[in-house]
C-alpha cells in the first residue's frame, strides 16, 4: 500500500511556517464567521439584550416553581375540618389560578384597588416590586395622554423602542398608531390614553407567564375604572383577552365590539391588529382600516346616543 503524504509535510519550514499563519488566520475569521451568524440568529430569535451578568437555568426555575405549587396544593389538602375554605377567585381573575398565580393577584389587586385616582395609580405601580419583570426592564411604562380621554388604547406589552424612551408606543410602531388614530380624528394629546396590559417589557419580548400576567392585570383593570372610557381599543389580543377572561386569536376577535364590564365601569372593547404587526405585513392594513372606520362609526354613535 503507497504511504500518502501531505504537502503541508513536503514543504521546506518556510513555507510551512507560510501555511501554518494563512491557516491560522482563516480559522480566526472563521470564528468570527460562526460568531456573527450566531449572534444575528440570537437577535433573529428576539434574543436582543442581555439580562443578568450569568445565565438563568429555565428548566430548575420551572421545576422549583411547579414543587412550590404543589407544596401549597398539598398543605391546601390538609385543611382541618370546619376551617373556612380559601377564598373563591376574584370576579377579575381571567383564569383559574394556581396558589402563586392567586397569591400574586391578590398582592396586585391590594395596591391597585387603593389607589382613588391616575396619580396614585402611577405612583404604587413604580413602587410595586412584587413582579419580576420590572427588574429586566429599563422603564415602567404607565400610559401616555389625558386623564380625561374617552379612548382608551392598549398594547400587550412594550416593544425595545417604547422600553428604552419610556414613553408608550415610541418608534416606528408609535408613529403608524398615531396615523391611525389620526385618520379616525383620535390623537394621544387629547381624546386618547395609550397604556398597556404589561407595563414592563418581558426579556426578548416573549410572552408573560401567567404569574407575571396575575401581577399587572389588576393595575389596568383598575385604570379602567379610573379613566371611565367610552371605548377600549385593544391592539393585539393580549389584553383584550386578560379582561374578557377568553382565549381567542386575532382572526376571531379582530373587529369585533364586545361589553366590557368591570366592577366600576362598562364600555365596549374591540380589537385590532398590533402596529408592529402591520409594519411586518402589510396586508393587514387593510384590515386594520376597515376596523378603524367600524371605531369612528361607533365613536359617533356613542356622541349622538
Amino acid at each position: 500500500m503507497p504511504i500518502m503524504v501531505t504537502p503541508f509535510l513536503d514543504m521546506g519550514y518556510e513555507d510551512q511556517k507560510k501555511s501554518a499563519n494563512d491557516m491560522t488566520v482563516h480559522a480566526d475569521q472563521s470564528v468570527k464567521s460562526g460568531i456573527h451568524a450566531l449572534l444575528t440568529w440570537y437577535c433573529e430569535s428576539g434574543v436582543d439584550e442581555a439580562t443578568a451578568d450569568s445565565p438563568l437555568d429555565r428548566f430548575e426555575l420551572s421545576a422549583q416553581r411547579k414543587a412550590a405549587i404543589n407544596t401549597s396544593a398539598a398543605q391546601s389538602d390538609k385543611r382541618p375540618a370546619g376551617k373556612t375554605p380559601p377564598r373563591a377567585p376574584s370576579a377579575h381573575a381571567p383564569y383559574k389560578a394556581s396558589p402563586v398565580q392567586a397569591q400574586a393577584q391578590e398582592s396586585a389587586r391590594a395596591v391597585a384597588f387603593a389607589s382613588q385616582s391616575l396619580e396614585d395609580l402611577e405612583k404604587a405601580l413604580l413602587a410595586y416590586e412584587a413582579c419580576g419583570l420590572k427588574h429586566s426592564a429599563m422603564s415602567t411604562v404607565f400610559a401616555d395622554g389625558p386623564t380625561n380621554a374617552p379612548v382608551m388604547v392598549i398594547g400587550g406589552a412594550p416593544d425595545a423602542d417604547t422600553d428604552r424612551s419610556g414613553t408608550a408606543y415610541s418608534g416606528d410602531a408609535g408613529l403608524l398608531l398615531d396615523r391611525m388614530l389620526a385618520a379616525i380624528s383620535l390623537s394621544r394629546k387629547d381624546t386618547a390614553r395609550l397604556s398597556y396590559l404589561i407595563p414592563w417589557r418581558p426579556p426578548g419580548n416573549r410572552q408573560p407567564t401567567d404569574e407575571e400576567l396575575a401581577h399587572c392585570l389588576p393595575f389596568l383593570q383598575r385604570h379602567i375604572e379610573l379613566l371611565k372610557p367610552a371605548l377600549v381599543i385593544s391592539l393585539g389580543v393580549s389584553a383584550s383577552n386578560a379582561l374578557m377572561a377568553r382565549d381567542h386569536t386575532i382572526t376571531k376577535a379582530r373587529g369585533r365590539f364586545v361589553d366590557l364590564t368591570l366592577a366600576g365601569h362598562n364600555c365596549p372593547l374591540v380589537t385590532l391588529h398590533r402596529p408592529g404587526d402591520l409594519l411586518n405585513q402589510p396586508r393587514l392594513k387593510a384590515f386594520a382600516w376597515k376596523d378603524c372606520l367600524a371605531i369612528a362609526d361607533r365613536l359617533a354613535a356613542l356622541k349622538t346616543g
